[in-house]
């Protein structure tokens, strides 16, 4: 992911932009952070929690 100086640029300069690009811009910028909290996500070395104990303890199996 971009540091938040970088991102405050960006984000700064979208402001310029006209309106259609400003949103294509932040789109973009959104779905970099997306990737970096899955990549981050997946790095992380703890077991994955199995969905039937997710459905289960959110009443979910109704």
């Amino acid at each position: 992911m971009c540091e938040s100086t970088t991102l405050e640029k960006i984000t700064h300069a979208a402001r310029g932009l006209p309106e259609s690009l400003a949103v294509r811009v932040l789109e973009y910028i959104e779905d970099l952070a997306d990737t970096a909290e899955a990549d981050r996500r997946l790095a992380d070395p703890r077991p994955a929690i199995p969905l039937a104990e997710i459905i289960r303890e959110f009443g979910l199996d109704d």
